[in-house]
């Protein structure tokens, strides 16, 4: 499972406006079964983006009562979630056969979700009643924005700040500006510190890296396992450089306006990966 926090609302949003314009939808099977007649949503934004909000309002008449209880239970090829009906903003169980009810859901979408930029994820979504009876089942498509949506200022200021130290310390090390230090043992004991601060100074970057890293980082991935086991030092300035350039590109894009594109040369400085692309 890759993304099971940043998956959760989107799954649901793409159940959600599974009869909306801009989400294609079909029936789990021949059944036809939809006893919830869903009447009225709204997405906004239209396309779910890495880092903004994201608010689904719906309004439905359930055929039969919704009692504590029901679920939405969400599937995929990689993971299965379940969230509890009732406990969505706006609706209050019971809910009575027939009743007309209003409900909205609002998320942050975390930057995570970067990892499927540009994808159309296709789900499962069947909602049971307390005794797990079938209420209806549709299979939706939510599609995820390939920009990152607004980032917060204050937030991004301190990790900008943790991560031009961490920058500045790579810089210094590998110039020898410290004069007498001159292993790579003593090089890490110095960006170290600085690498964890800036861990610390943005964990939201610093799970998307981690995740990027499960996913793409092949490349790193061979450079440090064919590290020997005595340069566990070169590993800490590896991964401190790989870090702060994989934030310094996002973040170039996100100001640009591109698209984000993540593959396994995305913590390369533009130079670099200029030249890997004219030699592939």
């Amino acid at each position: 499972m890759v993304l099971p926090d940043a998956l959760r609302f989107l799954v649901l949003s793409a159940f959600l406006l599974s009869r909306g314009t801009a989400v294609n939808h079909t029936r789990c099977d021949g059944s036809g079964i939809d006893r919830l007649h869903l009447t009225k949503m709204q997405l906004m934004p239209e396309n779910p983006q890495p880092g903004s909000r994201l608010c689904v309002s719906f309004e439905a008449a359930p055929e039969w009562p919704v009692r504590t209880g029901a679920v939405v239970r969400v599937t995929h090829a990689e993971f299965t979630i379940e969230q509890p009906l009732c406990q969505i903003k706006g609706l209050s169980c019971p809910i009575a056969a027939g009743a007309t009810v209003q409900a909205s859901i609002c998320r942050d979408v975390p930057l995570t979700a970067v990892l499927l930029a540009g994808q159309r994820l296709e789900v499962r979504t069947s909602v049971i009643d307390e005794a797990g009876a079938p209420i209806g089942c549709l299979r939706a498509a939510v599609f995820i924005d390939d920009t990152i949506g607004v980032l917060d200022p204050d937030l991004e200021e301190i990790a900008t700040q943790s991560h031009a130290q961490l920058r500045t310390e790579l810089n210094r090390v590998a110039s020898n500006a410290h004069g007498a230090v001159t292993t790579d043992e003593e090089r890490a004991e110095r960006v170290r510190p600085l690498l964890r601060a800036a861990y610390e100074a943005s964990p939201h970057w610093a799970e998307l890296y981690t995740r990027w890293r499960d996913v793409h980082g092949s490349r790193q991935r061979r450079s440090l396992e064919a590290t020997p086991a005595e340069g566990a030092a070169q590993r800490v300035l590896s991964e401190a450089a790989s870090f702060t350039t994989f934030r310094s590109n996002l973040l170039h894009a996100y100001h640009a306006g591109r698209r984000i594109e993540l593959d396994e040369r995305s913590d390369l400085q533009g130079d670099v990966r200029r030249t890997l692309s004219h030699f592939a």
